[in-house]
């Protein structure tokens, strides 16, 4: 195994798993504080993304700052 690479492997696994996790423990937070499903959380999720994506893109303002 070449070592080097578990460092990259290691923060690819955690961009990949984040948003994921994120979703699932807002479901599961839901549904046991309302024994009612909420499927709306992967709604709320992409319109994170395209409002992040407007700022960064459209408006011009670096990713770290389009992500606060």
């Amino acid at each position: 195994m070449n070592w080097q690479l578990l460092p990259q492997f290691a923060v690819s696994g955690l961009l990949a798993g984040g948003p994921l996790a994120l979703t699932a423990l807002g479901l599961v937070l839901i549904f046991k504080s309302t024994y009612i499903f909420n499927f709306a959380q992967g709604q709320l999720l992409l319109l994170g993304a395209m409002i992040t994506w407007w700022f960064a893109v459209e408006q011009g303002l670096p990713l770290w700052l389009a992500i606060i």
